[in-house]
């Protein structure tokens, strides 16, 4: 086995894979910290919008749970697949309401 399927190996696990729909979600925070300069840390948002991103995390582990049970190919798309999951169950839940967070003094 070569050093490149043995790294493919690695990265099809279920849990690399599910990283990968978690870090989707990172992703799309990091998008709107950038879009909005005044946006808070991520600790600072979590606090304040705890519901919105518990709910998030649980929907993308939903979703990822069902996309293992029937829609896993083994093919490079699954990597694409599961890092859209995240994001864009994180833009659906969470808004980033600027009022809502509390800024550090």
């Amino acid at each position: 086995m070569s050093d490149v399927e043995h790294w493919l190996v690695w990265f099809n696990h279920p849990l690399s894979l599910y990283l990968l729909s978690l870090f989707g979600m990172l992703v799309h925070y990091i998008k709107e910290k950038f879009k909005d300069d005044s946006l808070a840390s991520l600790v600072s948002y979590m606090r304040c919008h705890t519901l919105t991103f518990f709910m998030s995390f649980g929907i993308t582990t939903i979703l990822f749970a069902t996309f293992l049970a029937t829609l896993q190919t083994g093919k490079p798309l699954d990597y694409m697949a599961v890092f859209t999951l995240g994001y864009t169950v994180d833009s659906f839940f969470n808004k980033y309401d600027q009022t809502k967070i509390i800024k550090p003094k």
